[in-house]
């Protein structure tokens, strides 16, 4: 009952699943999510298109906490809430329990509670595989990731890193449009042209779950520097 959602083979898996678990169970099933990023709100409005109770479960304060602030976040909350998806912030689980055929039947939670689920999602995005460049001396964020410049240079300038392994101004790449954009830099490089990476996309116009959204620039204010 606990899957990741990557692929079409994933969404065919948690079909069956739901499928056959629906009916051992003779009820409709309740479904929870963890992640509240772009992926994790369509697959919650997914689940409950389905049929199924859907719940959100947000580690942060807010929904798209990388593109939104308090007040746009509680109003896409809001939009949620009212087609009758529920939402969970500042709430970490730490542990899935199961029933006695091992399907599982409730999640727990870092506060002491706890909440009933016969579906699991994870959408917590990916994590950089950057064994190699580590083990190889190359320079790598503390928080995962192959730090390059804005060539895509590594801390050895004969390496190149793009895509989620690399991290570019301290985060890494979570976009396929700035993955792409990489890559471009780096192939121009390698038949010598100077292209450079022009910064992560924070740009977003599309409908997630019914509500359409539009993002641009920073989500939180920032100290102006009096020097600049």
């Amino acid at each position: 009952g606990c899957f990741v959602l990557r692929t079409i083979e994933d969404a065919e898996s948690v079909r069956d699943f739901v499928d056959s678990r629906s009916r051992a169970l003779g009820r409709p099933l309740r479904g929870v999510v963890i992640g509240g990023g772009q992926h994790g709100i369509e697959t919650a409005a997914a689940l409950d298109d389905a049929g199924i109770g859907a719940t959100i479960v947000q580690y942060t304060d807010r929904l798209l906490p990388s593109l939104l602030d308090e007040a746009a976040a509680d109003v896409l909350r809001g939009a949620l809430e009212e087609r009758g998806i529920a939402v969970r912030t500042r709430t970490r689980t730490t542990r899935l329990d199961p029933d006695d055929s091992g399907a599982v039947t409730a999640l727990e939670f870092q506060d002491g509670t706890f909440q009933r689920a016969d579906l699991v999602v994870f959408t917590v995005g990916v994590r950089p595989r950057d064994e190699l460049a580590r083990n190889a001396g190359l320079d790598v964020h503390p928080q995962g990731g192959v730090i390059v410049d804005d060539r895509c240079t590594t801390s050895d300038p004969r390496i190149l890193a793009i895509g989620e392994a690399a991290c570019v101004d301290g985060r890494c790449v979570d976009a396929a449009a700035s993955a792409y954009a990489m890559a471009e830099v780096a192939a121009a490089r390698l038949l010598g042209g100077g292209e450079r990476f022009g910064g992560h996309r924070r740009d977003v116009h599309r409908t997630i779950a019914g509500v359409d959204l539009a993002c641009f620039g920073e989500p939180a204010t920032r100290d102006a520097d009096p020097d600049a």
